[in-house]
């Protein structure tokens, strides 16, 4: 779903509790990263007040304060809104490699409809790629990897960048800018697949690559929050200390045993659901390796946890020692900050 091409591209994730960009300009050595700056969004208490309208102004407030002379942005829905996002692979019967985008586009959008893949087909924006020319039962076709999303979560996405001054040249998926900073700095598993999990402010995606394919699973609604909520209980104080004591329980260990509780009867358990269910669907295509991605993904000791309750090894994300980095940008927030702001460069690094 792109509108444009040229070198310098910004990648902006908006979250439900901070605003992540990135500016990346590409150049024929490479991707530069240039600029990165987060800002955090003034959470709505009551429902009175506008959710949509603390977003908006954060957005304002943040480009105004990066003074960019670049404007052409890439941003993404949450792969969280199953009923407004869909991803998945089907098959096209008897259609050859060199079939014509718009008879790929018609033969994807009759096959959504005969097998009722969304309700809202006529207000589907559909982008599609194709994976590769196979044989099911005996008839020759395209395997071909499908996003629909619905027309009025675009177009609400391009309004609110163009009231901030910025221009959109593509709307992606949260989860597939992920996989494409994943796929350029080639940290997906070459001998067998990869988990990949994004550990946010308010929930946990879960997805799984194969070689050509990705599976998406049901986000977790547990993760940075719900940790952060869990100390307010034990430890009964504010949220903020209960913030800042997650962050620095080096100096605390019952932080860490009221963290670790939380996390095995939570998260790790319905991670591993999701493990189990997908060894049971492709048995023959265990993960060879974990990686986290997101900012609760930096809480210290996460790391040695995951590899207590895992059989897999597991490794956060990094992607400083293959991509460049601007020594001349203001790019000091990127520093000890990689997992929070891997979206956000995976989205500036699509060129369109």
């Amino acid at each position: 779903m792109g509108f444009g091409r040229r070198k310098s591209v910004l990648g902006l994730d908006i979250g439900s509790h901070a605003i992540k960009l990135v500016e990346i300009k590409h150049t024929n050595k490479g991707p530069v990263i240039t600029h990165v700056q987060s800002r955090s969004i003034p959470q709505v208490e009551d429902d009175e007040q506008d959710p949509a309208g603390a977003t908006r102004e954060t957005l304002h407030t943040l480009v105004d304060e990066a003074k960019l002379r670049g404007k052409r942005v890439v941003t993404a829905v949450s792969s969280a809104l199953d009923e407004q996002v869909t991803m998945r692979s089907i098959f096209i019967p008897d259609l050859p490699l060199d079939a014509p985008e718009e008879v790929l586009q018609m033969s994807v959008r009759a096959e959504f409809e005969a097998q009722d893949y969304i309700t809202y087909n006529d207000e589907a924006e559909i982008d599609c790629h194709i994976e590769r020319e196979i044989t099911l039962n005996g008839v020759r076709g395209l395997e071909v990897f499908v996003v629909a999303v619905h027309r009025d979560l675009i177009e609400g996405h391009v309004q609110l960048l163009r009231d901030c001054g910025l221009i959109p040249i593509a709307i992606d998926i949260d989860f597939l800018a992920l996989a494409r900073l994943l796929v350029v700095t080639q940290q997906l598993s070459p001998t067998g697949d990869t988990a990949v999990l994004d550990i946010g402010a308010n929930q946990t995606a879960i997805g799984f690559y194969q070689p050509r394919q990705l599976y998406l699973y049901p986000h977790i609604p547990i993760a940075g929050n719900q940790l952060t909520s869990q100390l307010v209980q034990r430890l009964n104080v504010e949220w903020e200390e209960a913030e800042a004591s997650k962050h620095a329980q080096v100096e605390e260990p019952e932080v860490w045993e009221a963290l670790e509780d939380c996390l095995d009867q939570e998260l790790y358990q319905q991670i591993y659901v999701h493990l189990d269910a997908y060894e049971r669907e492709f048995p023959e295509s265990r993960p060879a390796k974990m990686i986290v991605s997101g900012g609760t993904a930096q809480l210290p000791n996460l790391d040695q946890f995951f590899d207590s309750r895992f059989s897999i090894p597991i490794q956060i994300i990094h992607y400083l020692d293959q991509i460049a980095v601007d020594p001349k940008g203001d790019t000091a927030a990127l520093r000890g900050n990689e997992p929070l702001f891997a979206t956000a460069v995976g989205l500036a690094l699509k060129q369109v």
